[in-house]
């Protein structure tokens, strides 16, 4: 043990140290006075709260009877002031031998303010790129609303063209947008994925679908292969997850295609059939007789500059416990396989049921957004009755008998969430059936939901939202007051 602290002591950046059970004989290395500014010699002791922050005394006389109890404590992180009054953090390492403690000590202070300032930059960039996206989408949720209501209308044919062209570059700005901001939410930890029922083979047509105008643009056939008896499967996985996954691997392949044939095929994996297998092939005719990596990269499907939505796609797929895969079809072509474990289940959801005539509430301060929820609504037999801010709503509310409340989030005087709390205190106090609120926003935090759930909202609709969201959702949250 002597040779082991003899080795300590000619370092300055561990404190090595022997202290007696007793505490009457004590020995510290030179790096004492390197790290906290005292002499070997006149260092305090352990147990003095001169010595150590008073937040962190407790923890440290606990790890002190550890010890003595013969029990090592190791990674102990505390800290110790320096001489001219700062703290250092110091990571200790104890060991009882005999009637003697031995123990390291080693300075992690900059470590610990280099880990603070980089949480403290993750948390800036992601309210910035929340806030940046809540900025970007308001407008175009106005944009790419209206562009729908034109193409409702009697229009030439030049017209359906350009208005196509403006829903098609705003499809493409919101996808960016939407890219930025899931992957700024992957990497700071806020993906958690859900099992919930859903019907994987609903998922993927929904995603082909989604993508048609995108292959169209680039001459790409898309074609769907699935088995016959996999069409009505139920399976436990998180269905938003699953969603991203298929459109984006999808899209990011027809992307990186040009008059060529995408196949799409969903299977249980053969290894274990408790799998669900996702596989998208292209044929490729320019094959290089070299590795199955560079021919991927060359197919479109995998490579190094593979764009935001693909490195999301894999962020995602590791998140749900399954991985990605580039398989070779010699002499035809690569395909990507995607492969995530699913829980069984019993059977599909219910569909669900078109409503009557609904009492609407819409709690909106923008005009833009008021004219745009008001011409989705025209042709429907639902009445909408509109204000501004939430001190209004909760006026509007006590007079009248809603059905459903709209509810915008930011907004003046008083907010959406502070408007539902008090709309839910007040039919506690008064003993009125509870509203059904669904909360609207464009600010897209991975905290924004539960915030909204926890605040008595029963939904969340994410701005910008077309009409056939917005009809959903009502239906969905359909409820009619006795």
């Amino acid at each position: 043990m002597h040779m082991l602290f003899d080795l300590f002591n000619a370092s300055a950046r561990h404190i090595a140290c022997v202290v007696g059970v007793s505490g009457l004989s004590r020995r510290f290395s030179a790096a004492c006075e390197t790290i906290l500014g005292y002499p070997p010699d006149a260092l305090p002791s352990l147990r003095d709260a001169s010595l150590v922050h008073p937040d962190d005394l407790t923890a440290v006389l606990d790890a002190l009877d550890q010890v003595l109890g013969q029990r090592p404590v190791s990674d102990f992180v505390c800290r110790c002031r320096h001489r001219d009054g700062g703290y250092r953090w110091l990571e200790w390492q104890a060991i009882r031998a005999g009637e003697a403690i031995h123990a390291v000590a080693r300075d992690i202070t900059e470590h610990k303010a280099a880990v603070a300032l980089a949480e403290e930059s993750g948390a800036a960039r992601k309210e910035f790129f929340s806030l940046i996206g809540h900025e970007v989408r308001t407008p175009l949720h106005v944009l790419l609303g209206m562009c729908g209501i034109l193409q409702e209308s009697d229009l030439t044919p030049e017209q359906h063209h350009y208005t196509n062209l403006m829903q098609q570059a705003g499809n493409t700005l919101m996808g960016i947008v939407d890219d930025i901001q899931e992957l700024s939410r992957i990497e700071s930890g806020g993906i958690v994925p859900r099992a919930d029922a859903c019907q994987p083979v609903a998922i993927l047509r929904g995603a082909i679908e989604g993508l048609r105008s995108v292959a169209l643009q680039q001459q790409v056939r898309v074609r769907e292969r699935i088995e016959g008896h996999l069409v009505d499967l139920v399976v436990q996985v998180d269905p938003a997850c699953l969603r991203q996954v298929m459109h984006n691997l999808i899209g990011h392949a027809i992307k990186s295609t040009h008059h060529s044939q995408l196949t799409v095929a969903i299977s249980l994996w053969p290894e274990d059939r408790r799998s669900l297998m996702l596989t998208i092939a292209r044929d490729v005719d320019d094959i290089a007789p070299d590795g199955p990596e560079s021919r991927a990269e060359r197919g479109g499907l995998v490579g190094g500059n593979t764009g935001l939505a693909l490195a999301i796609a894999r962020k995602l797929v590791a998140a749900m416990g399954g991985r990605l895969r580039v398989r070779e079809r010699v002499g035809e072509g690569v395909d990507v396989v995607c492969i995530l474990p699913v829980g069984e289940a019993a059977s599909a959801a219910s569909p669900v049921l078109e409503t009557g005539a609904m009492e609407i509430l819409l709690v909106e301060n923008s005009e833009d957004n008021q004219i745009l929820c008001e011409a989705y609504l025209k042709r429907t037999p639902h009445r909408l009755t509109i204000v501004n801010d939430g001190i209004e709503a909760l006026d509007r509310v006590q007079r009248h008998l809603f059905d459903l409340v709209l509810m915008d989030l930011r907004m003046p005087n008083m907010d959406g969430l502070e408007a539902t709390r008090r709309i839910r205190l007040w039919e506690r106090e008064t003993g009125r059936v509870a509203l059904k609120v669904i909360a609207l926003t464009a600010h897209a935090m991975p905290t924004t939901l539960r915030e909204c759930l926890d605040a008595g909202c029963d939904d969340l609709l994410q701005k910008p939202f077309e009409k056939a969201d917005l009809l959903r959702i009502i239906n969905e949250n359909y409820k009619k007051h006795p």
